[in-house]
């Protein structure tokens, strides 16, 4: 078995179980188990990494379950762990501007595009979010649509419980 598996964890939590991931000592993965683009997310970083997951446990996943843990239950408002962000540029950029947004505020798509210097990206920002590995660690709960659609899919249902742990 190769040292630089991503080593996973499954975090059961009130609001639904998590996928924790280490590679090489480092947050690579953090998403609702029962994500929309769990199978994308998870490909995209076998791809990029050239790793397999491993079902282990690390001292990382353990000190990620207690942050994300505290987090849920009102005892934490920021993240102390390192991360490491797999996908491109572009997605990197949008996902460490996620954590601009402070805790218990929201922006639109728009807003963040602007922020960015991307103000015609409003899509790809979107779909960057979509995929975002790092859900809670790099907070897209925090972005909000500026449209209604044809109702709450799991992930915008847990966005909205998890707005409300924040306010």
């Amino acid at each position: 078995m190769s040292e630089n598996n991503i080593k996973t964890q499954r975090l059961k939590t009130p609001l639904g179980d998590i996928l924790i991931g280490d590679h090489k000592g480092k947050l690579c993965l953090c998403i609702w188990a029962k994500h929309s683009k769990r199978t994308a997310i998870e490909h995209r970083l076998q791809r990029l990494s050239k790793e397999k997951f491993v079902e282990e446990k690390t001292p990382l996943l353990e000190e990620a379950g207690k942050q994300i843990t505290e987090f849920l239950n009102h005892k934490r408002t920021s993240f102390n762990l390192e991360t490491e962000l797999i996908g491109t540029d572009f997605q990197k950029e949008v996902w460490n501007a996620l954590n601009k947004i402070g805790y218990g505020k929201t922006e639109s798509f728009r807003d963040l595009a602007v922020q960015i210097g991307q103000e015609e990206s409003v899509r790809p920002i979107a779909a960057a979010i979509s995929t975002n590995p790092l859900v809670l660690i790099k907070p897209c709960h925090r972005i909000t649509s500026e449209t209604k659609g044809t109702g709450p899919n799991y992930e915008e249902k847990i966005n909205e419980k998890l707005r409300s742990i924040e306010n």
